[in-house]
């Protein structure tokens, strides 16, 4: 990230009940990387990267926003299509294997969701349960 140092900027939104609540390691940063590399990086002006942290019904629930240039209509109709295939990927690796990673330990109820609109950015959503034996 020192590379683009200039380029964004991270915020970060939670109440302090998050804070106790595990998760698998490694959970956001693969995210974060898939915000710069293909959101910010390519974009004209300062990116922002924006990480929510709640807890709602005893689900924890990660929202990460950025202002990049998003996702076109077909690549994000293959991606939502692929979140569910169980192969390779040569594209978008952190965020098949976060998702991947997510239904493996915490079943298929759970894992992430990816949304992306014009002059918006792109939105990933997960959920995962906020107490879960191993």
């Amino acid at each position: 990230m020192t590379r683009y140092a200039d380029k964004f900027d991270v915020l970060w939104a939670y109440n302090e009940n998050v804070k106790p609540v595990p998760t698998i390691k490694l959970l956001i940063q693969p995210l974060v990387e898939n915000c710069i590399y293909h959101g910010i990086k390519n974009k004209e002006g300062k990116g922002r990267i924006k990480i929510k942290i709640s807890l709602k019904n005893n689900i924890l629930i990660l929202t990460l926003i950025d202002n990049g240039i998003r996702i076109d209509t077909q690549n994000l109709k293959e991606i939502k299509d692929k979140l569910d295939f169980d192969g390779e990927h040569s594209n978008h690796i952190g965020l098949f294997n976060t998702n991947k990673r997510l239904k493996l330990t915490y079943g298929n109820n759970y894992g992430l969701n990816i949304n992306s609109k014009l002059r918006l950015g792109t939105i990933i959503y997960i959920r995962i349960p906020a107490s879960h034996e191993e």
